[in-house]
């Protein structure tokens, strides 16, 4: 189910605003592109506006007279910011009972006030007569504010038959109750309205923007049909808006004047069945150069309102050769892990993409870490301006991504991600896409992901089309299929006989419990590129694919013990942002390599050119000009996970500045870096920065701190931060793949500018 409505509700619900319904057009001119049209679904018919109703405020929690029953070992009343509370203390298993009986109406939604410091979960219950009519389970974070979780209930469940509701925290920690609301969303509004536009609705693990349609508003749009043209949408039967007993029927009716209607009848599933989408293609060729209304109808079987979900309808005329773009991004792949390179690790397939295309020798990413790396490849902006330098931000929806510009020009769009929070409900990275293809676990192997995105492709066959593919194998735990590490190892490595690791037990690999010789660890990495490397043909091969415009890079890199980070990405050092990055495309120089220093963040404006969208507004310099020209060089800026330390990169010169005070490693076993501080490698001499030469080399490392504090300085913030309350599912998620959480350094950074004006610490006054 899609988490729009949540975000609206959480606002202006509350408020109990009416939701007035605004005028339609009947006849909407659909969106001209060179490729898709889009036209807009409009409402067909005028209603009356709906209005969300707040059935029941209850009083505070903290009033014994409401008939509120309490369980828990000790409970207080509170006051959090003039707001009176009730905190529940110690035990596991503390709850509250309201009675909700005798309401004015019926609810859909349920809103607590609370505040937990202490990530738990939150169990909600309806009870009739004593017995639990419907159990819902939200995880929740821990945070200094009160929280207002929406929990959306499904319509199978006859609220009215329940007379009490109860509230359950599981864990030992101390839970705060407020308010209790019930409201009651009309059926229409718990899905986008077409007078709203569409978004991303959830069904499954994939996400389909498009609208909701109730059986009591048809939509309908017009066109001038393009010669030999189709129709093409999805539909879908949301978990959450299926009654038991019910199936819909949705019908699509063709009308041209003085022509026969023509009608498609659509079943719905049968409660109980599966949800999926379903995927539609309908020929219109027969009312080429005519004007067609294309009516999208609801029939409830049962004689009550049904709500189903439509996506965007799509018209185009089929081309045998559609152009194609296809982003690919490895988390945590070395640069040197590919053979093409010379890297131990077997890349076949990878080799051969760069054989037909370019190689650029000397990429950097952005950042270290996966979200805010992403974001800056698919905005073309830095971390620095973005101001999401952490796994726990969103990207704001005011953000202009690749797939906005993509789509935007009349391409089909549609993405496809390996690991929990780069899901468009984590990171706000489903901006622009029709499709986003998600995993709700930690993450996911290639092929999985691989497999559900083929399937799509073979329903977009015939569109322009931009993917973006993201993988996770070689990312932390190290645990390839049998057999792939065993062709970068022999013998044993858990054998008793070998010496003990020579690190810090807080550095052994937790994914390889007992090993002895740490070269099996990076035998498993490498096993993991080979793996991935190998599903990777499973797309590339696709004829559509050996046509298309690809481009394979990484958010980051990985690091083996440099610098004190083991089996981590922490730290601005070659290890960890020089990212592989082949660009290839039809006509390529093959086998080219560019030597030059460049950055994939540039990714996006280098395809959107290579694509013929060169007039498209996107920011970023096209890669592909550095084939034509003797350029130099171009510094490159780095920013580190959560704001730590940055980095400037001018050719052989690289330096790393610590912008407060931190340990390299999060087993916080190394030596404390203080802040402002400096480093200076040669990277030309030492590839892998092992010599650090500040005071050898003190006025050259001066004059690029000074550069670098500069860049810092310059910081355009762009807005585009918001924050996410990490929910404990997700916080288990995140660290289980070896992140830890906000420190909130970052606030402090981004209030000071990154760089404060005038510093008196001891490393500002040496750097003097």
């Amino acid at each position: 189910m899609q988490h729009h409505p949540m975000k609206r509700f959480s606002i202006h619900v509350l408020s109990c605003a009416a939701l007035a319904l605004a005028s339609c057009d009947r006849s909407p001119a659909p969106q001209s592109t060179s490729g898709v049209l889009r036209p807009l679904l409009q409402s067909s018919v005028q209603l009356s506006a709906d209005t969300t109703k707040l059935v029941r405020a209850s009083v505070e929690a903290s009033n014994a007279n409401a008939g509120i029953t309490v369980q828990a070992p000790t409970q207080r009343v509170v006051m959090v910011k003039e707001e009176r509370m009730l905190a529940l203390d110690g035990g596991a298993g503390k709850s509250i009972t309201i009675p909700i009986a005798n309401l004015d109406g019926p609810f859909t939604h349920i809103a607590t006030r609370m505040l937990l410091r202490r990530a738990d979960a939150l169990e909600l219950e309806l009870l009739s007569a004593g017995q639990v009519v419907h159990l819902v389970e939200l995880p929740m974070a821990a945070d200094e504010q009160v929280q207002t979780p929406m929990i959306e209930l499904p319509l199978y469940v006859t609220v009215t038959n329940c007379d009490q509701l109860r509230l359950r925290v599981r864990g030992d920690g101390p839970a705060v109750f407020g308010r209790v609301d019930l409201i009651d969303v009309p059926l229409a509004e718990r899905l986008p309205r077409a007078r709203n536009g569409a978004e991303l609705i959830t069904i499954g693990d994939d996400l389909r923007r498009g609208v909701g349609l109730s059986s009591a508003e048809p939509l309908e749009f017009t066109l001038q049909v393009p010669e030999d043209g189709e129709v093409g949408f999805s539909y879908g039967w949301p978990e959450l808006l299926r009654r038991r007993g019910s199936s819909p029927e949705l019908s699509v009716i063709l009308r041209s004047p003085g022509l026969p209607e023509r009608r498609h009848l659509l079943p719905l599933e049968e409660s109980g069945v599966s949800t999926r989408w379903h995927w539609l293609r309908i020929p219109i060729g027969d009312w080429a150069g005519r004007a067609l209304q294309v009516r999208f109808e609801l029939q409830s079987r049962d004689g009550l309102p049904a709500l189903c979900a439509v996506s965007e309808p799509k018209v185009h005329t089929p081309n045998s050769t559609p152009p194609t773009v296809l982003l690919i991004t490895s988390d945590t792949h070395r640069a040197d892990t590919l053979s093409v390179v010379g890297g131990r690790a077997k890349t076949p397939v990878l080799d051969a993409l760069a054989a037909r295309g370019v190689l650029y020798e000397r990429c950097w990413s952005t950042t270290n870490v996966t979200l805010p790396s992403h974001v800056a490849m698919l905005t073309g902006r830095h971390p620095r301006d973005t101001g999401i330098v952490d796994n726990d931000s969103r990207l704001d929806v005011q953000a202009r991504t690749l797939a906005d510009a993509f789509r935007d020009a009349g391409w089909q769009t549609l993405a496809a991600t390996s690991a929990a929070h780069l899901s468009e409900e984590w990171s706000g990275l489903g901006q622009g896409f029709d499709r986003m293809l998600i995993t709700r676990r930690p993450d996911r192997r290639a092929g999985e992901t691989i497999t559900y995105l083929n399937r799509s492709l073979e329903e977009l066959d015939g569109r322009p089309l931009f993917v973006w593919v993201h993988v996770f194998d070689v990312h932390t735990p190290y645990l390839p299929p049998e057999g792939y590490a065993q062709r970068y190892y022999t013998g044993d490595p858990y054998d008793p006989n070998l010496p003990e690791p020579n690190i810090h037990e807080a550095h052994l690999p937790p994914f390889l419990p007992g090993v002895r010789d740490l070269n099996w660890v990076v035998a498993n990495y490498d096993g993991e590129a080979t793996y991935l490397d190998g599903e990777l043909a499973r797309l590339l091969e696709r004829p559509r694919m050996k046509r298309a415009i690809v481009a394979f890079t990484a958010d980051h890199g990985e690091s083996f013990g440099d610098h004190g980070v083991w089996w981590d990405h922490a730290g601005l050092y070659p290890q960890t942002v020089h990212v592989p990055l082949i660009v290839a495309w039809p006509d390529a120089p093959a086998g080219a390599r560019v030597g030059q220093m460049v950055s994939n963040i540039d990714v996006g404006r280098t395809l959107l050119d290579l694509a013929g969208l060169a007039d498209v507004e996107y920011p970023g310099r096209n890669l592909r000009r550095l084939l034509e020209s003797n350029s130099k060089h171009e510094t490159q800026y780095t920013l580190s996970s959560h704001g730590t330390s940055a980095a400037i990169t001018a050719w052989p010169w690289h330096l790393v500045l610590n912008l407060r005070a931190h340990y390299p490693d999060q087993q916080q076993v190394g030596e404390l870096l203080k802040q402002h501080t400096y480093e200076l490698y040669n990277l030309e001499q030492d590839p892998k920065c092992a010599r650090e030469m500040a005071s050898e080399q003190r006025a050259k490392a001066l004059e690029l701190r000074a550069e670098l504090v500069t860049w810092l300085r310059s910081a355009k913030d762009l807005g585009w931060r918001k924050r996410n309350t990490r929910n404990s599912a997700m916080s288990e998620a995140l660290r289980a793949l070896g992140y830890a959480g906000d420190d909130g350094a970052h606030s402090a950074n981004a209030q000071a500018g990154w760089f404060p004006a005038a510093c008196t610490c001891e490393g500002c006054t040496e750097a003097q």
